[in-house]
């Protein structure tokens, strides 16, 4: 029984443990959807499949479940952004919206908050005030700000170029001067 715990003896745990016993039986739900779609990023890339094989053979765990709105990544409570950690990637399969109300293939996020999951568990996330690098008030929380979305950004880049999509670009936060 335990392929249906973890079916791939992976540290990739996707939803629930009934969902992932209901797509082992072939349903088509969040679970299968979302291991459909960790299989075409790994098909899409060397980077990808590298990063997604990094996370699945970690000794930390990345949870993925559905979002309850807009697609994140939540960092280990009591860790520092700084330290190895574990992380929840929370993630819509059907959300075709970015955070900024534009429109995408959502597998695109998928690489994004993926990027962010594997600057957590090699101890590379950024510390930085997030309220001022979101207004752009103060030139260093803007700077450290954009310098925390970097890899997610080159993931989800990677995802849109294979799409013949527009590249995003790297200022996630814009410097108010």
């Amino acid at each position: 029984f335990t392929h249906l715990i973890d079916p791939d003896g992976r540290k990739i745990v996707v939803g629930s443990f009934w969902g992932r016993v209901a797509a082992f039986f072939g349903a088509d739900n969040f679970e299968s959807q979302v291991q459909k779609d960790l299989s075409t990023l790994k098909e899409m890339s060397p980077e990808l499949s590298k990063m997604i094989n990094k996370l699945e053979e970690s000794d930390k765990t990345v949870s993925i479940s559905l979002a309850g709105g807009k697609n994140k990544t939540i960092r280990e409570r009591g860790k520092k952004i700084t330290e190895k950690q574990a992380s929840t990637v929370e993630y819509d399969p059907n959300n075709w919206k970015t955070n900024g109300n534009k429109t995408r293939t959502p597998i695109i996020g998928l690489a994004h908050e993926l990027g962010h999951a594997e600057d957590l568990i090699e101890g590379n996330g950024i510390d930085f005030n997030k309220k001022n690098a979101i207004n752009g008030s103060n030139e260093n929380d803007v700077k450290q700000g954009n310098e925390s979305e970097r890899n997610a950004i080159r993931k989800e880049n990677i995802v849109r170029k294979n799409l013949q999509m527009e590249e995003r670009k790297y200022d996630y936060y814009p410097l108010n001067k």
